[in-house]
């Protein structure tokens, strides 16, 4: 009898372990689609930042978005608060800034780029030795942080010249830029 009942809490608890893990990668999928589609949209020239404004007929993307841990350090160099103020500027409520400020200050995640992800552009995946080796002049993308469902997102950029960071809203199933939250060029 005891056995038997070791058995089937073990069973339980495999069942248990399987759900939340195909939850996980639920989620993880779903975040690489909207990813997906805001770099598609962003090729197509339905987002225009300062950042992404591309006119290329193939385009160099790093290997992977890297986590905010950089992007931390930096703000941190150039003395810019990093910590979200709830405001009907960028129409965000406290429940949105915890989730920034929990995502930049914690999220130590890469999401890797694959080329099978731009079908209608033509793309070129750099090598990490490559991105490392271009350090200097090149742009770092930091991965989307999405909240609200996965209506607005999050996004930041630099380059050892500038800081680039925006909101990006979810309108008729494609991404377009909501506000620019900073932008700083630095000489």
């Amino acid at each position: 009898m005891c056995n038997k009942l070791k058995l089937i809490i073990f069973f339980y608890l495999m069942l248990i372990s399987y759900h939340s893990i195909s939850q996980e990668q639920k989620n993880d999928s779903r975040e690489v689609e909207e990813i997906r589609l805001i770099m598609n949209n962003i090729f197509n020239n339905k987002i225009y930042t300062r950042t992404f404004y591309f006119k290329e007929v193939t385009y160099e993307l790093p290997s992977y978005f890297t986590s905010y841990n950089d992007y931390y350090e930096m703000l941190k160099n150039y003395k810019i608060s990093s910590r979200f103020v709830v405001s009907k500027l960028f129409n965000l409520n406290k429940k949105d800034c915890d989730k920034l400020n929990y995502s930049i200050l914690n999220d130590t995640t890469k999401v890797y780029i694959k080329k099978e992800w731009f079908t209608e552009v033509n793309v070129k995946i750099l090598t990490d030795s490559v991105t490392k080796f271009k350090t200097e002049s090149y742009t770092k993308y930091i991965k989307p942080i999405f909240f609200r469902n996965n209506t607005r997102c999050f996004i930041a950029i630099y380059h050892s010249n500038y800081i680039n960071s925006f909101f990006l809203k979810k309108k008729y199933n494609n991404w377009v830029l909501d506000r620019p939250y900073i932008l700083l060029t630095v000489d």
